[in-house]
């Protein structure tokens, strides 16, 4: 990319990846791989990508090729063509369109045009006659070589008693592994296994469930090392910045889905037919368009509309499984509420951090992070002490002076530094726009055990109302 930049559209010169190639899986009886292609400025450019299980499953080709092509969509912004060269039905081409669809615009927007660090050197950033919505859909034409009119999958046979939960350190899903637990279900702990920080922030909870629950499982990927190899072949980012510690990504933005899939053989392997996320409440009135560019604020992948995407997808394919998430319509200040007051062991799991160390044997967060200094700001809401999860007392003074650098919503921010904590929507459950019903988005079977428990420590129902939040509801109408 050099001086004649501003000779092309913008999405014509950043898309300097010819192709990417998803080669033929390789299937073994506890892994698949394939070797992904780059081609890129005359280089073609060549890794092989690995996901590995811990016990012996089924999986057909088409099925290993969609687990081997979800990284890779995280950088079809910048690539002219995604080439998949093994099995895919009409409906695979369909979804795979649409994720790469909203994976660009995302980029675009949020990694590229609201970027938050300097990954982009000054000629890769778009000027103001660029922000447009072509611009933020990029060029990608998904080619398939081998066409089937539908994937061969067998109907599983599901156990409706069993869920699994998408683990990490993280409060959503560890709560989320509590309540499904405490109210009677058979529930299966299923954590990602990458090299680095992300795995220590995972590892004292999956240490402890691994010990205490049979159930537990991780699929271990060197998709992180993926992501650092394509990372390395785009000459516009800022290879310096992008080794320092951040709290965000340069590119990837399109991680879950990754997660979700990689679990797929084992969820029917094991006959589950629902899987949890930790996806809690995002407040829609701070999600405005970016220069009218409709967009999912670069967390797409944690919303209801990714997982009704994701279940209409997996059921379309028979595999008898959804996505979904317990948590939500209940904002981070309520998931660490109760995970303090009724689940103190488990609260003492948590690592929400993506930088964690490891000191004399015990895994510590950096408490320097704007999501080490939320979850600081959390904690002492809900009256718990954050030394606990390992923060020092110079992170927890740092916190309380550090709203500005907070990724909450707004009026979470504003109720966690309130001298007195005044009861608002911050601290109910909401009715999110598409609803007529709390947590709908739930089997009626789960909704009916888990809904209790959130009754206990919010303060009502939440509908919007002209912008506005207003309580509408007494729970006792809403627990028949």
């Amino acid at each position: 990319m050099g001086s004649d930049l501003t000779s092309a559209e913008y999405r014509d010169r950043i898309a300097i990846i010819d192709r990417i190639t998803v080669s033929r899986p390789t299937i073994e009886k506890r892994k698949i791989s394939s070797s992904i292609q780059i081609e890129s400025q005359g280089v073609r450019h060549e890794f092989q990508l690995i996901f590995s299980y811990r016990e012996d499953l089924q999986i057909t080709e088409n099925l290993a090729g969609l687990i081997l092509t979800m990284p890779a969509i995280n950088f079809t912004y910048f690539a002219r063509e995604l080439v998949l060269d093994f099995d895919v039905s009409v409906t695979d081409i369909s979804q795979l369109n649409a994720f790469i669809h909203v994976n660009n615009r995302e980029v675009f927007v949020n990694a590229i045009c609201r970027r938050r660090y300097d990954f982009y050197k000054p000629e890769a950033i778009p000027q103001p006659d660029d922000i447009t919505e072509a611009n933020a859909n990029g060029l990608t034409r998904l080619i398939a070589k081998k066409v089937i009119p539908k994937a061969e999958d067998k109907k599983p046979s599901m156990n409706n008693g069993k869920v699994a939960v998408l683990s990490s350190g993280g409060k959503e899903s560890l709560l989320t592994y509590s309540i499904l637990k405490e109210t009677g279900f058979d529930v299966h702990p299923v954590f990602f296994n990458e090299s680095g920080a992300h795995w220590r922030a995972a590892k004292p909870a999956f240490d402890s469930f691994a010990q205490n629950n049979n159930n537990t499982t991780k699929v271990w990927s060197n998709a992180d090392r993926f992501y650092r190899f394509c990372l390395g072949l785009l000459p516009f980012l800022n290879q310096s910045v992008i080794r320092k510690r951040t709290d965000t990504y340069p590119v990837q933005l399109f991680t879950f889905p990754v997660y979700i899939m990689s679990m797929v053989p084992v969820l029917i392997s094991r006959r589950i037919p629902i899987a949890f996320m930790g996806n809690e409440f995002d407040d829609p009135k701070d999600m405005p368009p970016f220069h009218g560019i409709r967009h999912y604020h670069a967390i797409f992948d944690q919303t209801p509309d990714f997982t009704n995407m994701m279940s209409s997808y997996l059921l379309s394919k028979d595999f008898n499984l959804t996505i979904s998430s317990l948590v939500y319509p209940v904002t981070a200040t309520i998931v660490e509420r109760i995970l303090i007051r009724r689940y103190p062991d488990i609260f003492a799991l948590q690592r929400s951090c993506h930088s964690c160390s490891s000191i004399d044997g015990k895994i510590i967060p950096c408490g320097k992070c704007s999501k080490c200094m939320g979850i600081i700001m959390l904690i002492l809401g809900s009256g718990g002490d954050p030394g606990r999860i390992g923060y020092k007392k110079g992170d927890i003074e740092n916190a309380k002076i550090s709203s500005g650098k907070l990724r909450l919503d707004s009026d979470e921010i504003e109720y966690l530094y309130s001298v007195n904590k005044a009861d608002s929507h911050v601290t109910g459950i909401h009715v999110l726009p598409f609803e007529d019903h709390p947590f709908s988005l739930l089997p009626k079977s789960i909704r009916q055990a888990v809904l209790p428990i959130f009754v206990q420590y919010t303060s009502g129902v939440y509908v919007l109302d002209n912008g506005s939040w207003k309580q509408t509801q007494k729970y006792d109408s809403i627990m028949t």
